[in-house]
């Protein structure tokens, strides 16, 4: 039934081309979504906004189990796995500028919070 309304929908939504037209955009997502938006098409944008959603590879997740492995070294198994690990994986993922230098104050903290003060 739903697979019959679906097609149904797109094959109103090909006669009406000009539908596709006016929702041209560079963002094939956007364009999609917002076709879906119509109350005719409404099928079609939630099959749309699945599809948006779904990773087209899983190339950033193999690059945070690659940055964690490159952290988790056999000499450093002493990280603190829910804590220290985690809040290193966190800032290398926030992506801080390459120029970032922490003021002496953090610094202080960062010693005082480890465990060979």
């Amino acid at each position: 039934m739903a697979y019959d309304q679906l097609e149904d929908q797109f094959m109103n939504l090909k006669r009406q081309s000009h539908v596709i037209a006016a929702g041209a955009s560079d963002d094939i997502c956007k364009m999609w979504l917002d076709i879906g938006k119509r109350h005719e098409f409404r099928l079609i944008g939630e099959l749309a906004s699945l599809l948006c959603l779904t990773p087209h590879s899983n190339a950033v997740a193999e690059r945070v189990f690659s940055m964690i492995g490159k952290n988790l070294r056999a000499d450093r198994k002493s990280l603190d796995k829910d804590t220290t690990l985690t809040n290193i994986m966190a800032i290398k993922c926030a992506g801080l500028p390459d120029n970032f230098t922490p003021s002496l104050e953090l610094q202080k903290k960062a010693k005082h919070t480890t465990k060979d003060n």
